[in-house]
């Protein structure tokens, strides 16, 4: 599954074979309109789309930190470590 993305005239996904921590997605935070966040049962996925057209996938999980790879929501986790000021 992952995340599927509306892009002018086309649909496409963005999937674990993309880098995504996982394809299961609890919850997707937009952050602003090239960078949008996937909480999964695997953990976390930053996804930037570039100048260029290509698609940055970033995942952190446990073994970078986290207490749980299993995120439901990106609010709570900030809230847990702190972080809630930077989603506004």
């Amino acid at each position: 599954m992952g995340v599927e993305v509306l892009a002018e005239d086309s649909v496409w996904a963005i999937t674990r074979k993309d880098g995504l921590s996982s394809d299961l997605i609890n919850e997707v935070y937009v952050q602003d309109d090239s960078t949008f966040w996937a909480c999964t049962n695997a953990g976390l996925s930053r996804v930037q789309f570039t100048v260029d057209g290509t698609v940055d996938v970033t995942s952190l999980t446990m073994s970078d930190g986290l207490l749980d790879n299993d995120i439901k929501d990106l609010r709570s986790l900030m809230v847990r470590y702190g972080w809630e000021r930077d989603l506004d």
